[in-house]
């Protein structure tokens, strides 16, 4: 995982490997924080959620098709008078209107945005040989044309309230490479330069 937090250029941002989980100061600074996760009414996504709304966090619950588990997840982690508040939001981070109307919808809503996790991310594993155009794509457009679409959206709402955290989930395989998985690790690996570039 590498996230983009205050440090320097463009308002200031740097960045920072984080091998470890959230603890200590950190945890207790998210209380009334407002954070957003793509892709996140299962799997990792959910987790992080659960992980933030503990700590009394807001968060914004991003799913595609299936509004069933998000909003169970929603009534979980703030159904039970937990401080912070819980909402989802239906987008598909593939396309560029829908993954920027979602940094929208949330400054609409809380007219501030502390943390933006992008987290969506599919895998279709073939060999080469049998990999399609359209699994190709499909990988590309989720696991890192929607980072683009959502910190670029985010980006000037950030510096304007005065800072605020990007963090970018990518995997050990965009490092290590991994046989069946050429879109996913290309997807991946873009992304870690990706976050490296941003943060100068």
């Amino acid at each position: 995982m590498w996230s983009t937090a205050t440090g320097r250029a463009m308002g200031p941002w740097q960045v920072t490997p984080r091998t470890e989980g959230f603890g200590g100061g950190v945890m207790a600074a998210l209380e009334g924080q407002v954070a957003v996760v793509t892709g996140s009414s299962r799997g990792i996504g959910a987790a992080i959620v659960r992980e933030l709304a503990s700590h009394g966090a807001h968060v914004v619950i991003n799913y595609v098709n299936n509004a069933g588990p998000a909003e169970t997840l929603a009534r979980d982690v703030h159904g039970n008078g937990a401080p912070g508040e819980s909402i989802t939001v239906q987008a598909d981070m593939t396309v560029e209107e829908q993954a920027r109307g979602l940094i929208e919808q949330v400054w609409d809503r809380f007219g501030r945005m502390d943390i933006l996790i992008n987290n969506a991310a599919i895998t279709r594993d073939k060999t080469f040989r049998k990999l399609t155009s359209e699994d190709w794509r499909a990988v590309i457009e989720t696991n890192l044309n929607s980072v683009f679409y959502c910190t670029h959206s985010a980006i000037p709402h950030l510096i304007e309230q005065g800072g605020g955290k990007v963090i970018n989930v990518s995997s050990i395989v965009a490092l290590s490479g991994n046989i069946g998985q050429t879109n996913y690790t290309a997807a991946k690996g873009g992304l870690i330069s990706f976050t490296k570039s941003l943060a100068l």
